[in-house]
């Protein structure tokens, strides 16, 4: 530990007076602050740590980042100059500045985020506007030439790999090539769409959970509306493309003013949390997604599932929330929901498949609330 103070040799106290319970000349040594030898070496780790495993950020290459790093390290072990002052002559600083370290380091953090989200938001943005012109070159009753063949491999390549710009780019030269394709038998190009959809929807699962927690409510921990309309557009494009039968459900919860207005708004907060703990643990399959759709209304995306089976769903809800309880300090509050649903549609939009689950949620409401309505 090059950094640390030389332990002083004993000092013996000669002209003091002793203390009442010492006689004699006694030896005194200083002793050394070990618990906080151990925290700097261990945060100089850390930042080092950090520095070596530094990725690209854009422009931002890593070798720079590995630097601006190393030097904090440097800083904090041994108070070398603050990172961004050696070229103008930084000499060794006179004390370790852990709050400009603090603030550099998240700063860092947050534009890895940032950056991470951005690609990933783009990346998703391309593969989707290609699933969309397959679907209507599908429509259309088109299928893959030689070209197009060749090209959607070299799509699957870089799925694979750890490129975006890669998978980016081969997106987008795929959905290009599809307006210039040959006619081929229809039952061929129903096998190929159906792989594809398979291997679309693999994919979706992994950027859904790389990007998990910024696309959650703050309050309820389940995923907000922005997430939710992107799965609605990718169960549209995919509903049309592998023939796989959706069911959306809108659910509300009756009377929710009067909870706010008679308990307080952090009572009106519990519910919303308690009624979101509940919808997740009604449909725990990894297919489903539960979401908060705005103030006290709900989304269940059910897919696989079709209007059949979603008679049967809905009711899930209503008996979960009959049974349910919201203990919030002496107050008990029961809770009911109102639900509508509705199937996607071939060719649908996902305003339109909403707008149609909205109006049976309303037929719910006004139908006395405390039930499930289907849409027309």
């Amino acid at each position: 530990m090059f950094w640390r103070k030389r332990r002083e040799e004993p000092v013996t106290v000669r002209d003091a007076e002793p203390p009442p319970w010492q006689s004699g000349t006694h030896a005194v040594t200083q002793p050394e602050d070990d618990a906080a030898n151990d925290a700097l070496d261990a945060l100089g780790a850390v930042l080092r740590a950090l520095a070596r495993n530094a990725f690209d950020l854009g422009d931002l290459n890593a070798k720079s980042i590995e630097k601006k790093l190393e030097g904090w390290a440097t800083h904090i072990l041994v108070c070398g100059p603050v990172p961004g002052t050696e070229e103008s002559g930084g000499a060794r600083a006179p004390r370790r500045n852990f709050n400009a370290m603090v603030r550099a380091v998240t700063e860092h953090r947050k534009f890895e985020r940032e950056y991470v989200s951005t690609t990933i938001t783009e990346l998703r943005s391309t593969l989707w506007s290609f699933v969309t012109t397959l679907t209507r070159s599908l429509g259309a009753e088109e299928s893959t030439d030689t070209r197009l063949r060749e090209r959607v491999e070299r799509l699957k390549e870089a799925v694979t790999s750890d490129s975006y710009e890669a998978l980016r780019a081969e997106a987008s030269l795929t959905a290009n090539v599809l307006a210039d394709v040959v006619h081929e038998r229809e039952e061929r190009a129903r096998r190929q769409a159906a792989e594809l959809g398979k291997t679309l929807r693999s994919l979706r699962e992994q950027l859904e959970e790389a990007n998990r927690e910024g696309a959650l409510d703050p309050l309820t921990r389940i995923y907000n509306r922005k997430t939710l309309e992107e799965v609605l557009e990718r169960s549209v494009g995919l509903s049309a493309l592998a023939r796989e039968p959706c069911c959306l459900l809108m659910i509300d919860v009756d009377h929710f003013k009067r909870v706010n207005d008679h308990y307080g708004h952090p009572a009106g907060d519990a519910v919303l949390k308690e009624v979101a703990d509940a919808l997740v643990r009604c449909f725990p399959r990894r297919g489903d997604v539960v979401a908060r759709y705005g103030g006290e209304e709900f989304a269940v995306v059910l897919t696989g599932s079709t209007m059949e089976e979603a008679v049967r769903l809905a009711e899930k809800p209503l008996q979960a929330m009959r049974a349910l309880t919201v203990k919030h300090g002496a107050h008990a509050i029961q809770v009911t929901v109102s639900v509508g649903y509705a199937g996607v549609r071939t060719g649908e939009l996902a305003d339109t498949w909403i707008e149609r689950a909205d109006k049976a949620l309303y037929a719910a409401k006004t139908g006395g609330r405390n039930r499930a309505v289907a849409a027309t």
